[in-house]
């Protein structure tokens, strides 16, 4: 019984660490470099070989869509200099979700581009407790708001 005592114990012990090595495997495969391509007309693809990033292209200042991981924002801050565009030319970076792998980058994005971090209001919590929200150029949309959107307004409705 001292035996299964034991046994049992130790593959408790293990099993978190073995699930740590998976993460970092997964991480690295994850971040993985890839060629950044167009998708469309204003549209490229931006992120890294595991997780999507988008580049939304225009005159009046660019939207990146999502940031991967803290170890990304290298990786998507390179592609999008390799197309020929400038950093600073980011004007927005929106968050798809916070979930880690979506956002853990835009801290350091936020940093190169000098961008506004927009997200839905049901985010904040999700961010990090809503830290970033004392930040001038961070904001959070609320069902109802309206946003400027081409020549008119947009409101944002609860389910977007």
């Amino acid at each position: 019984m001292r035996y299964l005592f034991w046994a049992l114990s130790a593959s408790a012990l293990m099993s978190p660490a073995l699930a740590s090595a998976q993460d970092a495997q997964q991480r690295i495969e994850w971040n993985k470099p890839a060629e950044p391509f167009r998708i469309s007309e204003n549209v490229y693809y931006v992120g890294t070989r595991g997780l999507a990033a988008y580049l939304v292209t225009s005159p009046r200042g660019h939207i990146l869509i999502d940031g991967g991981l803290p170890e990304s924002a290298p990786l998507i801050a390179a592609s999008i200099r390799q197309l020929g565009f400038a950093l600073t030319d980011v004007e927005y970076l929106l968050i798809n979700h916070a979930h880690f792998d979506h956002s853990g980058g835009l801290a350091e994005l936020k940093r190169l581009t000098g961008a506004r971090l927009v997200a839905m209001a049901a985010e904040k919590t999700r961010s990090g407790g809503g830290t970033h929200s004392r930040s001038p150029r961070t904001s959070f949309l609320h069902p109802g708001t309206r946003r400027p959107y081409g020549q008119g307004w947009r409101e944002i409705a609860a389910r977007e």
